[in-house]
């Protein structure tokens, strides 16, 4: 529900550097604090119940993104994400 409510209130006062931001949030929450949350819950050297490696086989423990804007792809993504939020929201 807050997501909806957020992209409402984008659309009442929308201009696309406010899609940039909200982009730019969406990185965060996705490749960081989500990461982090799920490690926090599950650290690298955990173990299951009988004992194995948590993050063993196809299961890798992932690491967290912090936003770079010298990196292309994060700068893509943040793109990206914003020019689908302004399509949207009807920002031209």
């Amino acid at each position: 529900m807050e997501e909806v409510k957020k992209i409402i209130d984008l659309r009442k006062s929308a201009d696309f550097s406010k899609c940039i931001s909200v982009a730019r949030e969406y990185f965060e929450q996705q490749f960081n604090h989500q990461i982090l949350n799920l490690l926090n819950m599950f650290p690298v050297d955990a173990k299951d119940k009988d004992g194995q490696p948590f993050w063993s086989g196809p299961k890798r423990a992932p690491s967290e993104q912090v936003f770079d804007a010298a990196d292309p792809l994060h700068l893509h993504f943040v793109k990206a994400a914003a020019n689908l939020i302004a399509y949207t929201i009807g920002v031209s």
